[in-house]
């Protein structure tokens, strides 16, 4: 059995899955077993269809390798994830080679990097900032993000 990765593009939602046909839309796959990570929204739509049940088989673990070990060993049809966090952790684990992406997308999701306000972090978020306005005119971010990109054939582009 070939597992597959359904990718989103932008914010990096993707799905995992398994002998399945996908069409982009959720009800399409509302029997298939679905693994994600306790709490973890997905994005409007997957959060919307989870609740009012047109995803009826979700099935809740703590972290990613649990997920990708259920997917390789065909416990569960799909996986939710990050793309990136993913396909990063598929390599670690050696089960690039058991997935792959596929399409369409099912939204795109931004993702933020959020300091707490319990702590005085200013200086560390200007930093940062300061930081990640450099990686992108040296190009050192996107450096980074085309190594995560050749983790799989089909990876999404990221917005700049």
């Amino acid at each position: 059995m070939i597992n597959r990765l359904v990718v989103k593009n932008a914010a990096r939602i993707e799905v995992i899955a398994g002998c399945l046909r996908w069409s982009g839309i959720l009800s399409a796959v509302r029997d298939a077993k679905i693994d994600v990570i306790n709490g973890t929204s997905y994005g409007k739509k997957f959060d919307v269809a989870a609740k009012d049940r047109t995803l009826q088989h979700l099935d809740l673990t703590d972290n990613i390798d649990s997920n990708l070990k259920k997917l390789a060993l065909g416990r569960v049809d799909l996986m939710r994830s990050y793309r990136e966090v993913a396909m990063d952790e598929a390599k670690r684990l050696d089960l690039v080679s058991q997935i792959k992406e596929v399409s369409p997308p099912i939204e795109s999701v931004p993702s933020y990097l959020a300091f707490t306000k319990v702590r005085d972090l200013s200086k560390q978020s200007h930093a940062f900032d300061v930081e990640m306005a450099v990686m992108k005119q040296d190009g050192s971010y996107d450096r980074i993000v085309e190594r995560y990109r050749s983790l799989a054939p089909n990876a999404a582009t990221v917005p700049k």
